[in-house]
């Protein structure tokens, strides 16, 4: 246990936060209703003693309990972890990952070419089109987890969290961010608001979308006219 590494106040405000996922399942399962207890009664039973001695041992005791829970936090149905409820979104980002190794370009020589030839002008107008259509719809996507998304666990536990887990709320947080900027400039032509406080017009989005697909259309009749 890299317990070192921890402040102590971060260590007890996770084993609370433990406490409160084992509580939500103790309710329907008798072992986290025991677990949240034991690991209450540890919080608590930190620095009750007049012995100096006594209350180190206690809060190793509590400590290491605390983060041998939290090592099983990816095989316990009990404990929430920090990538929890991240299915969906995980799901869309794996699309555009997808959609971005373009198996086109990337193994095809590149020529600074006059665009003279209508379908090549379509082409280049259509990929841009779709990247806006590409933008939007991952924004609409993501729109449930922006609502809800807190800094509880980048800013609270971030001693505490793997670099996998750092790494993946960072890439989360940026392409949320890039999402929100990148309507706010459609929208009004402005910089950012802040990521947290946006509130986003969904329908607007979406009709934002269905204009994107329409002119493609209207582009497309143009072709060889």
């Amino acid at each position: 246990m890299e317990q070192s590494t921890h402040s102590d106040d971060q260590l007890i405000k996770l084993g609370k936060k433990i406490v409160k996922d084992l509580e939500i399942h103790g309710t329907s399962d008798t072992l986290a209703k025991w677990m949240s207890h034991y690991l209450a009664e540890l919080i608590n039973g930190i620095n009750e003693s007049q012995d100096v001695e006594e209350n180190e041992f206690k809060k190793k005791e509590c400590f290491e309990t605390i983060l041998k829970l939290w090592d099983h936090r990816y095989k316990s149905s009990f404990i929430e972890s920090p990538v929890d409820n991240f299915g969906d979104l995980l799901e869309i980002l794996e699309s555009v990952r997808e959609r971005k190794s373009n198996r086109w370009s990337s193994s095809w020589p590149s020529f600074d070419l006059p665009r003279n030839n209508s379908w090549a002008g379509f082409i280049k107008i259509a990929s841009q089109r779709f990247e806006n259509i590409l933008e939007l719809s991952l924004l609409i996507g993501s729109n449930e987890y922006l609502i809800s998304h807190s800094t509880e666990w980048d800013k609270e536990f971030d001693t505490i969290l793997s670099d996998d887990e750092k790494k993946l709320l960072d890439r989360v947080g940026f392409l949320l961010n890039k999402g929100v900027n990148f309507w706010d400039r459609i929208e009004s032509g402005q910089e950012p608001s802040n990521m947290k406080s946006k509130k986003l017009d969904l329908p607007k989005i979406k009709g934002k979308i269905r204009e994107e697909i329409e002119n493609l259309l209207k582009d497309l009749e143009k072709v060889d006219k």
